[in-house]
């Protein structure tokens, strides 16, 4: 039945009926009951698609009696199904459309009552019908189409009624259906009744409904025109595309947009004939109407191919051109319209732009400005400085159209509104670029600003009694200040500057006295602030007119310093005039001041926070102010967002960077129970969920607006929740080291957050509740209770996942995991999942069971450090039978299967686990054993996988080689063999052998192996990965196998350096022989392999260093090279009771030059070495290799201290020898080293010279070497590893050296102008020689004080300043 009434059938379902059922199931059709209706209907409509003899001797003949009652119903759906019926008889058979056939007329009035389904159902029944060619049906078809369907409506619009609409509409959709379903007999009839010229009349009827059914009727009338042209011979194709066209095109202009709309949609695809739309009277000037009415905001498509084909037919002669010229110069058109389409001309595209540009835009838009309509001209001042701001270009049409003197003259009479504008769009102009978009035309718009018939009004605008529009011209002169080429003035040859001509002091008073001023302060402080920049006349003159307001201003006054859009920097220069104007006293006795509200305690932060941020600006001013602390503070009990983004940024710009310990001062007034409880509030602040709108019977444009609120307050909501936590976070971290009682209290809420929201934020504040991730377990107690509190006590523990992902890079949580017993957990939950599945015959959760092993394994590599910790992990994860399992079977499993595709899909998997299972095997025999028992066996997986290569082999080859003795190591043998041997042709294809020999004429193909060179050296060095590895094992992967020949072989093949495309294999080659040394540390038995190689060191370091010398890998290859001289002189060490060195080959690098090599690079260009450790490391290894060793670096660098050169690398390098001592020093004491070069003491660089090499900067000519001199001689007595170090110092007097370069900078600074000179080599300006000055006098004082002892919060004795 029909949809509407939602019946339906199923012809499987439905009994088979009999002869005699057909007339009661007919007769109840006529049942006022719809049930009974119904019922009747189903088994009716069943019978013709089941028993089709049934339906033509019994149904057929009771036809009749159907189209009766189809004609009698008022009833739409009952009339819609019976149709259905009576058009499914008509398709049965022959017999069936023979019987429509003869009533048709019955089924004619429904054409215009039914419903669109009806109509179809009754057309395609008609189509077919008159498929038989009977000149009677056509002739009735005809007859009812002429009289009833497309009959003229009537001429008067005042004499349409409803039923004439409704008939319009229907008659339309009959044409539409016959077109869309390709009735071609059909549709001669429709066209010989006239239907198009019925259609072409509804385009014109007030109801917009038919008007809209007409566009989709004349749409597929043009879509078919050649088609239709066989109905009207006498007119060919292009007449007839007119004919339909023309009504087409008058509905452009239709007052409903989406019929406007969908005639544009149709017009983007159509094809036109020639020159028709450039004949037509209107449709140039529709079509830019059009654009005005387009909402670029709106869910409407803009219909870029229609204006682009249009605008491409030639650039500056086209339709869309006349159509704007035609818009812009007819004065009868509606002002409203043209300023819509000014509005909207900045959305558009760029073409479409120029287009309107080219057509009279900027001509028509200053002549509009001449108006006496306010209203008018605010709009098209909004429209102008709309379009400046997407398109540069049109700045330039407007100066070239004289467009300053008509804004000047609004500046000067327009109301405060349009004055603003005015000055807002002469300051837009600024920006400009030429028509032709070649270059910006700012010289030549400013030139025009101080002219003598500009200037003068926009500093009169500067005295307007409103303050919007003082901000508003005071933002101009900003704008015309913030590119002066020539911001001193002082050149010869030329005139004077922007600056010169516009900063007096009166105007720099006037712009001072409306700081603060809500309406004008942005404005004024960007002027200030470009009035000051690199312009030391405007910076004096600030400070003169800060003198005279400062000791009456309020924190409004100084909170707005920060405000603005010029550059930071400039706006910290503006400030720091201010502070030099006396601003920080009166903003202490500010912050002494009763304060009345929240809003008082703000602004007060706020203003001294704003002089924080001022250039050269002490912020211990802040760190030591105990009122600003006692502000904070209110402003975090206080409680509210506003107040807690107030208190953080305050907090975070005094926790600058490297300075230690900033809040110490702070502590008696922060540390309290108030300020924890606050920040603990903060963190487990919800986030407010907006309730959702009521959205029932809103139109679609009312729902999209209320759903736009809804989601934006809903952002709102969710940004503000992120601010929250993200600022709370950002206090505990800055204040934690005065907070430390807290950090038991502290630290559970915080992971709880971390495991919500895992920011990097959050981690770096858990993290710095200890010292480093080395440090003693103690330290580690307040976040091991947090972590049991997270796993315990909270609501919703994380799981595995969320653990994976906020420990993933953690080594210090992992470990305060790992204390709080996460891994007993993990074991429980794997063997609860495993018991589960047994105990309920489901599938075991891999997923969860994988995810675990994933955990064990990332806590064992972040454990590495901790032996015993890692070996408890091992022993954990080898207790868990389930674990055990699954990760053996998810490395066979990429084997387990029978063909190639579930390898490909389960391999990358199998690495992974892989991966996992060497670092939970590494060093742990126990449990290399365990998983070579299961089966299926491990080794063929492994092996597969080594020998794919498009395997990554760092995941496969270490557990490879660490299973090798325990498994059929001739396998792994074989296939390090095998791939070695086919890095070279088969021996036939190379001899050119074989029957026949070689064909003549034919080139020989390349030889390419299926693992290149860098696959196998990459695989056999990962091999030697693991620990404790087998002697037999080692013996015959390294030497039977000809793994070690072929290493040599790389290492040794040219002379040299090593050629770029071979950087590869040969750094893989020296790793493989790092590994074998690692293993000879490691193992008092290492097999043939390593003594062979022992052998080889020399030769290899000889090598190395002719490498070093003279490579240009640069940092390609550097790193390696010092990771492998690391692993050599490692072997150098003394390891103790139990036997001497292992392999002493200090002798040989101080020989070969290696260690004055390294001290040189260290102090001259350690650019290039992969970073500084790398140095640092084989270096202090010299040290502890023994007295030759030590011995031998002390020369070395005693060499350094004494020479020349040393002083040269001081002035000329960014690096140099103070650098390279102050990373030593550093390196050493945060432990960024392994652990016994990290222990070294560093009382040999006292015996190299390094206090008398302080001195020697100390008592050179060069101030730069002096301040050198001062910051090494403190790190030197700061340094817990120089013990010896501070007697020497006081004996060569470094102290009084100190204080006399501080005398010597400071004596400087007195005499602006010899501070100012510098250097003749160095290419400074004044400002930053007086800059570097004072920021080295500020150094120098705080090195004297460290010298004498005193402790200087916030001094960075690894800083080189």
């Amino acid at each position: 039945m029909s949809d509407s009434e939602g019946h339906s059938f199923s012809v499987e379902d439905t009994p088979l009926l009999a002869a005699e059922d057909i007339p009661g199931l007919v007769d109840r059709l006529k049942s006022i009951d719809s049930d009974d209706f119904t019922q009747a209907y189903e088994a009716l409509n069943a019978v013709t698609g089941a028993q089709e003899e049934l339906t033509t001797d019994h149904l057929l003949p009771r036809l009749p009696s159907i189209l009766v009652l189809i004609n009698k119903r008022n009833d739409d759906d009952r009339r819609s199904a019976l149709l259905e019926l009576v058009c499914k008889l008509a398709a049965i058979n022959d017999e069936g459309r023979a019987a429509v056939k003869k009533d048709i007329h019955e089924l004619f009035p429904s054409l215009l009552i039914g419903s669109f389904n009806d109509r179809t159902n009754i057309l395609q029944a008609l189509e077919a019908i008159l498929e038989e060619e009977d000149s009677s049906v056509e002739s009735q078809v005809l007859d009812w189409f002429t009289k009833s369907v497309y009959a003229p409506l009537p001429a008067s619009a005042g004499n349409l009624t409803a039923e004439d609409y409704r008939r319009g509409t229907n008659a339309g959709e009959v044409l539409q259906i016959i077109f869309m379903y390709g009735q071609t007999r059909t549709r001669a009839i429709a066209l010989k009744a006239k239907a198009i010229e019925f259609v072409i009349n509804s385009a014109s009827l007030p109801n917009s409904a038919s008007r809209k059914g007409a566009v989709v009727s004349l749409t597929l009338v043009y879509s078919n025109i050649h088609e239709i042209a066989e109905s009207f011979p006498d007119q060919d194709v292009p007449t007839l595309q007119q004919w339909v066209l023309s009504p087409f095109l008058e509905l452009l202009n239709d007052e409903d947009f989406t019929i406007t709309t969908e005639v544009v949609d149709f017009l983007q695809l159509a094809e036109f004939p020639d020159c028709f739309l450039r004949a037509h009277p209107t449709f140039n000037l529709d079509l830019v109407k059009y654009l005005g009415r387009w909402d670029p905001q709106g869910n409407v498509p803009f219909p870029t191919m229609l204006f682009d084909r249009l605008i491409s037919e030639d650039k500056d002669d086209n339709l869309v051109v006349d159509g704007f010229r035609r818009l812009w110069s007819e004065e009868d058109i509606d002002a409203s319209v043209k300023l819509q389409l000014l509005h909207n001309i900045a959305s558009h595209y760029d073409s479409i732009r120029q287009a309107a540009i080219k057509g009279g835009a900027t001509s028509s838009s200053i002549t509009s400005l001449q108006t006496n309509d306010e209203t008018r001209t605010t709009a098209i001042l909004n429209s102008v400085q709309k379009i400046l701001e997407e398109d540069q270009s049109f700045g330039g049409h407007l100066f070239e159209a004289g467009a300053i003197p008509k804004l000047i003259s609004l500046l000067r009479n327009g109301s405060s509104e349009i004055r603003c504008l005015a000055s807002s769009a002469l300051s837009r102009l600024l920006e400009s670029y030429s028509v032709d978009r070649s270059e910006p035309i700012r010289k030549d718009i400013a030139k025009a600003f101080v002219s003598p018939d500009v200037l003068p009004h926009i500093l009169s605008a500067t005295q307007d009694p409103s303050a919007k529009v003082v901000g508003s011209a005071f933002e101009l002169l900003s704008n015309l200040l913030s590119e002066d080429d020539n911001g001193s003035g002082d050149d010869e040859g030329k005139g004077g500057s922007l600056k010169d001509q516009i900063v007096t002091d009166s105007l720099m008073d006037t712009a001072t006295s409306y700081i603060g001023v809500p309406a004008a302060t942005s404005g004024a402080t960007q002027f200030l602030t470009q009035a000051c920049w690199e312009y030391p006349r405007g910076f004096d003159l600030a400070k003169s007119s800060f003198r005279t307001k400062i000791p009456t201003a309020s924190p409004t006054f100084f909170a707005a310093l920060q405000e603005g859009l010029a550059r930071w920097d400039a706006r910290s220069h503006l400030i720091g005039a201010a502070v030099k104007a006396g601003a920080f006293d009166r903003v202490q006795q500010l912050l002494s001041e009763p304060m009345n509200s929240t809003e008082d305690f703000q602004l007060t932060v706020r203003a001294m926070r704003s002089l924080l941020w001022g250039e050269d600006v002490d912020r211990n001013i802040g760190r030591k102010s105990e009122q600003l602390a006692r502000l904070v503070v209110n402003l975090l009990v206080e409680g509210s967002y506003e107040s807690l983004t107030e208190a953080q940024q305050t907090v975070d710009i005094l926790a600058e960077y490297g300075v230690a310990n900033p809040f110490e001062s702070w502590s008696d007034v922060v540390a309290t129970p108030d300020v924890v409880d606050s920040l603990l509030k903060f963190l487990a602040t919800p986030q407010e969920k907006e309730e959702e709108p009521d959205i029932d019977g809103l139109s679609g444009e009312e729902y999209q607006k209320v759903m736009k609120g809804y989601h934006a307050r809903q952002k709102a909501a969710e940004d503000r929740h992120r601010g929250t936590i993200a600022d709370t976070i950002s206090l505990i971290k800055n204040l934690l080291h005065i907070l430390h009682s807290y950090k038991a209290q502290l630290a559970g809420p915080l992971l709880q957050s971390a495991v919500a929201s895992p920011r990097n934020t959050t981690i770096a504040a858990l993290e710095s509740f200890v010292s480093s991730e080395t440090a003693d377990v103690s330290e580690f107690d307040s976040l091991v209770n947090g972590a049991k509190y997270v796993l315990n006590e909270t609501e919703d523990p994380p799981g595995v996942d969320e653990l994976l992902s906020l420990l993933g890079g953690s080594p210090i949580l992992t470990l305060s995991f790992y204390l709080a017993n996460l891994l007993p957990d993990l074991q429980t939950l794997a063997n609860d999942t495993a018991a589960q599945a047994e105990s309920e015959s489901e599938d075991l959760d891999e997923e969860t069971l994988n995810s675990v092993v994933e955990l064990f394994a990332l806590v064992a590599n972040h454990l590495k450090g901790r032996p015993s910790y890692f070996l408890g992990t091992q022993e954990l994860f080898f207790a868990t039978p389930p674990l055990v399992r699954i990760a053996h079977s998810k490395v066979v499993k990429a084997t387990s299967g029978e063909d190639d595709d579930t390898y490909d899909e389960e391999k990358f998997d199998s690495l992974n686990m892989a991966d996992n299972l060497f670092t939970l095997c590494n060093g742990y025999p126990q449990g290399i054993s365990e998983l070579v028992a299961l089966e299926p066996n491990i080794l063929p997986a492994l092996l597969k996988l080594y020998d794919d290569g498009d395997c990554e082999p760092q995941h496969c080859a270490p557990l490879l080689g660490l299973v090798a003795s325990h498994v059929d190591l001739e396998a792994i043998v074989d296939t390090v063999e095998q791939h070695i041997e086919q890095l070279s042709p088969p021996a036939e294809a190379a001899g050119g052998g074989g029957k026949g020999g070689k064909k003549k004429g034919k080139k020989t193909k390349a030889y390419k192996p299926r693992l290149s060179l860098q696959d196998v050296l990459q695989r056999i060095s990962h091999l030697l990965g693991g620990k404790s590895l087998a002697r037999s094992a080692i013996k015959r992967i390294v030497s039977d196998s000809g793994a070690l020949d072929l290493v040599l072989q790389q290492i040794f093949a040219q002379e040299g350096d090593v050629v770029s495309h071979q950087v590869s294999t040969w750094v893989h080659s020296l790793k493989f022989v790092q590994s074998l040394l690692v293993i000879k540390i490691n193992s008092d038995d290492a097999g043939e392999g390593a003594e062979e190689l022992s052998f080889k060191v020399p030769q290899i370091l000889e090598r190395l260093f002719g490498i070093w010398t003279n490579s240009k890998q640069g940092e390609r290859i550097r790193p390696p090279i010092l990771q492998f001289l690391s692993a050599v002189l490692s072997t150098s060490r003394d390891p103790g009771s139990g036997g001497g060195k292992k392999f002493d080959a200090v002798p040989t690098l101080i020989e070969l030059g290696w260690l004055q090599a390294l001290v040189d690079r260290i102090c001259s260009y350690p650019a290039d070495v992969g970073g500084m450790d790398l140095l640092i490391q084989p270096i202090l290894s010299f040290v502890l290799a023994g007295t030759a060793g030590r011995g031998a670096v002390i020369d070395a660098f005693k060499s350094m201290f004494e020479s020349d050169g040393a002083l040269d690398f001081e002035r000329t390098s960014g690096w140099g020898v103070v650098y390279a001592v102050k990373r030593i020093l550093d390196d050493v004491e945060k432990q960024g080293l392994d652990k016994d070069v990290a222990a070294a003491n560093l009382d040999w660089l006292v015996e190299a010279g390094v206090v008398e090499y302080a001195v020697k900067l100390l008592r050179d000519d060069d101030m730069k070497l002096e301040v050198f001199g001062a910051s090494l001689a403190a790190s030197i007595a700061l340094s817990p590893s120089c013990t010896n170090a501070i007697p020497l110092l006081s004996q060569h007097g470094a102290l009084q050296l100190v204080d006399s370069v501080a005398a010597k900078i400071g004596g400087q600074l007195a005499d602006p102008v010899t501070a100012a000179e510098g250097r003749p080599e160095d290419d400074e300006e004044p400002q930053d020689r007086i800059d570097q000055l004072n920021k080295w006098k500020i150094h120098v004082e705080e090195c004297s004080l460290v010298l004498k002892g005193e402790k200087v919060d916030g001094f960075d004795k690894f800083e080189v300043v």
